[in-house]
């Protein structure tokens, strides 16, 4: 009994623990994925002008957006396969360690960057604001969204 009751105490001890830890490794990924996928869009923006990517003849749409940054694009942002821009990522758009999720939703202002965790990520159209769709918060109390 006693050999339980140490046992019992010791779970309730390391588990929490091993928990903070899984959460500050998943915190530290979604930092570099955030960085990786910005620099792209900032690559982006330089050679077509100042535009973002995520608009399909001036409509915001989803799935321009993670074609136009891992697909070559022709001056306009059109996915041209002997376009000359890009690709900027690679693959698709890497997952959100915090949901799964690796699809974006294309908002226009900070009003509709709010997280509702459908995608693994939220893209302004208006400030180029590129940020994880997680409801949370870190130790420090800062927004998953906000960092």
């Amino acid at each position: 009994m006693l050999v339980l009751a140490i046992l019992v105490g010791l779970a309730g001890v390391t588990l929490p623990r091993m928990k903070q830890a899984e959460e500050s490794q998943q915190l530290r990924e979604l930092d570099v994925r955030l960085e990786t996928v910005r620099t792209a869009i900032e690559a982006y923006r330089e050679e077509h002008d100042g535009a973002w990517p995520g608009t399909k003849d001036g409509v915001a749409e989803d799935e321009s957006f993670s074609s136009q940054l891992t697909e070559t694009t022709d001056g306009n942002g059109i996915i041209d396969p002997n376009g000359s821009y890009g690709p900027y990522l690679e693959t698709v758009l890497p997952t959100n360690p915090l949901n799964g999720l690796t699809a974006v939703h294309v908002v226009r202002g900070r009003r509709e960057m709010q997280p509702d965790g459908r995608s693994g990520w939220l893209f302004d159209l208006e400030t180029g604001r590129f940020a994880a769709n997680s409801a949370g918060f870190d130790d420090d109390g800062a927004a998953h969204v906000d960092r």
